[in-house]
């Protein structure tokens, strides 16, 4: 079970009292920059160490929204993020391909345009058909549709798995 601290660190005239983690082998530890420390592992390992730390630097429990709103301002979570941040758009760049932004912005209406006519293709299907002549491919509304709702259901699936890791890795930087 994990729990949360808020600690001053205090300044003497030969060193600095601060969070201390000597002694604790088998907890897991993340300390940040903010003065904010995770520990998690054995309640009782947890509550010694706490009760081991020099009274000075007067140990607060925190919530985990309170430990997140302090943790995520460390120069540690800042570096942390932004290199997430960055593969992830180069993870989306990858499955969008050289496509151009404007064309990418454009792939949720192509496919409700294309929904729609596969509901009825009988239907006209004007900019559907504006679409398909401008491609030259020769391919009806209908061809054009289905193509469009693979790639987005593909596109759409390959996103969330993605952004799901990417999550998981945002979520794990503050909680394991």
């Amino acid at each position: 079970m994990a729990k949360y601290y808020q600690f001053t660190p205090i300044q003497t005239a030969h060193t600095t009292l601060r969070f201390n983690d000597t002694g604790a082998n088998s907890l897991t530890i993340k300390e940040f920059d903010t003065n904010v420390v995770m520990l998690d592992g054995d309640q009782v390992e947890i509550d010694a160490l706490v009760a081991a730390q020099p009274v000075e630097i007067s140990m607060t429990e925190l919530t985990f929204d309170e430990f997140f709103a302090l943790a995520v301002k460390s120069n540690q979570a800042k570096f942390a993020l932004e290199n997430l941040d960055k593969k992830f758009k180069a993870d989306v760049q990858e499955i969008t391909g050289q496509v151009a932004m404007s064309e990418v912005v454009s792939w949720d209406k192509q496919e409700k345009l294309a929904k729609e006519h596969l509901l009825d293709t009988t239907k006209p299907a004007p900019q559907l058909q504006a679409l398909a002549d401008a491609r030259g491919f020769g391919e009806t509304t209908e061809a054009l549709a289905l193509k469009i709702v693979a790639n987005a259901e593909a596109y759409e699936k390959a996103y969330l798995t993605i952004l799901g890791a990417h999550q998981a890795v945002r979520k794990a930087i503050f909680t394991s």
